[in-house]
């Protein structure tokens, strides 16, 4: 599996949502949606990279990432 196979496979449920009906909330466009999958999908591959060829860079990136965005999460 490569990378980029890695960063694209993403499970849907595939359902659809009563919410879409709602008039009154927007939803984002396939072609909106497309564009963040695309781009979030770049970011994970260059992370599978990094992970590979710079391990310390890579645990140093994830650490700080816990510690500034992640720190409130429950777990």
């Amino acid at each position: 599996m490569t990378i980029n196979d890695q960063s694209t496979d993403v499970p849907t449920a595939g359902k659809q949502s009563e919410l879409l009906k709602d008039p009154n909330l927007s939803r984002l466009t396939d072609d909106e949606m497309k564009e963040i999958m695309i781009f979030a999908c770049q970011e994970v591959a260059k992370l599978l990279v990094m992970r590979e060829k710079c391990i310390d860079e890579y645990v140093d990136f994830v650490m700080f990432s816990k510690r500034t965005f992640c720190s409130q999460w429950e777990r």
